[in-house]
Parts: C-alpha cells; sequence; structure tokens
C-alpha cells in the first residue's frame, strides 16, 4: 500500500520549516493546498521596500538576498537565505508596507502563501501561531 501520509507535494517541505515544524499531517496538507509557486530569474526583485505585504515566502531552490536600499544608491545587505528559509513573515503580521527589499541572487523557486491564507492559519493551528510568537521573541531578544 502506498505511503498516504502526505498528498500535497510541498507539504513534506513546510514540515521543515520552524513555523509549521508542529502541525500534523492533515494540518501540513491543507496548508500546502493554500500555497502557490513562482520562480525568479536571477537578479529579479521579488519585492521592494514599500510594496504591501501581501505574502510570506519559502525558498524552494536558489538564493535570496534582504536588503535595504539607501538615498545614495548603495544597499546594505540585511541577510542572504537559502532552501527551506522563510522571509516576508513580519508584512503579513501588521499589514504593513515591506520593510526591506528581496531579490533572487541565483534562480529561485519559492512557495509563497498568501497573507488571507496565512491569518487564517494562524487563527486555526496553535501550534502555528506558537511557534511563530516564539521565533519573533527570538529575534527581539
Amino acid at each position: 500500500m502506498p505511503d498516504m501520509r502526505s498528498i500535497h507535494p510541498f507539504a513534506e517541505s513546510l514540515s521543515q520549516i520552524h513555523f509549521f515544524a508542529g502541525l500534523d499531517d492533515a494540518a501540513l496538507d491543507r496548508l500546502a493546498a493554500g500555497t502557490r509557486t513562482r520562480r525568479f530569474r536571477r537578479g529579479e526583485v521579488i519585492f521592494h521596500a514599500g510594496d504591501p505585504g501581501d505574502a510570506l515566502f519559502i525558498i524552494i531552490s536558489g538564493e535570496v538576498k534582504i536588503s535595504l536600499p539607501s538615498e545614495t544608491g548603495d544597499e546594505a545587505i540585511i541577510a542572504t537565505l537559502k532552501p527551506g528559509e522563510v522571509f516576508g513573515e513580519l508584512a503579513l503580521l501588521d499589514g504593513a508596507p515591506r520593510s526591506a527589499t528581496a531579490s533572487a541572487l541565483s534562480a529561485t523557486e519559492a512557495v509563497i502563501l498568501s497573507r488571507d491564507r496565512f491569518r487564517e492559519l494562524i487563527a486555526t493551528e496553535p501550534a502555528v501561531r506558537d511557534a511563530l510568537l516564539a521565533s519573533l521573541a527570538g529575534e527581539l531578544r
């Protein structure tokens, strides 16, 4: 009999992310069903600082840089993210515009979770809410 553990192809990838690690298989499948994937070319801007915060991104392959542009045209690189890492989550919480720019350093594939779906998940899945709060507290410390 085939393993019916996860129906959706992204469910196992999502389980590796700290926000979603506490979810059972059924919850992971529900989460994965609410996502979409997108590919970005090397150098392509994923979002600019000031854009609406309407989605969370999970890197499946490639690399993404998070940077702050300056008035002189330079940029300060805040982070370089690799597969399995998440970005864009802060804007999802408060609906505020993006605080930084995200760009693909190499050809990148990401799973995208919309703000509406994310907020529904936070409201209905205590394990996700708890992991998110712990992550935010860790960053504040």
